[in-house]
């Protein structure tokens, strides 16, 4: 059984495929319920890879900004109230990112 607490980098890496999934399927389907439930999964993947694995939590953070882009690219209406649903996790995102930028 694939859970957080048992196995969190297997748990993590299920979560970024989930993920990937959801939102290459919200992008064919014209649906932005799907993006942002994979925005939500890419960050929980980040959220569980960042401390111990940071060659993955890239991978995550680059599902994050596909996510994002895709949202703003194909459904603006959606975008605020979906980054609104993720704030918290985007805002340690958004710290995580500029350590690792700079």
């Amino acid at each position: 059984e694939y859970t957080q607490e048992r196995v969190p980098l297997q748990w993590a890496m299920t979560q970024h495929n989930l993920g990937s999934a959801l939102g290459a399927l919200g992008e064919r389907e014209k649906d932005a319920a799907k993006v942002c439930e994979a925005l939500g999964h890419h960050l929980a993947a980040w959220e569980a890879f960042a401390p111990n694995a940071p060659h993955y939590a890239s991978a995550a953070a680059g599902g994050v900004g596909r996510d994002i882009s895709s949202l703003k690219a194909n459904f603006p209406q959606a975008v605020d109230a979906c980054l609104d649903r993720h704030k918290e996790a985007l805002a340690r995102f958004e710290e995580w990112r500029k350590k690792v930028v700079s």
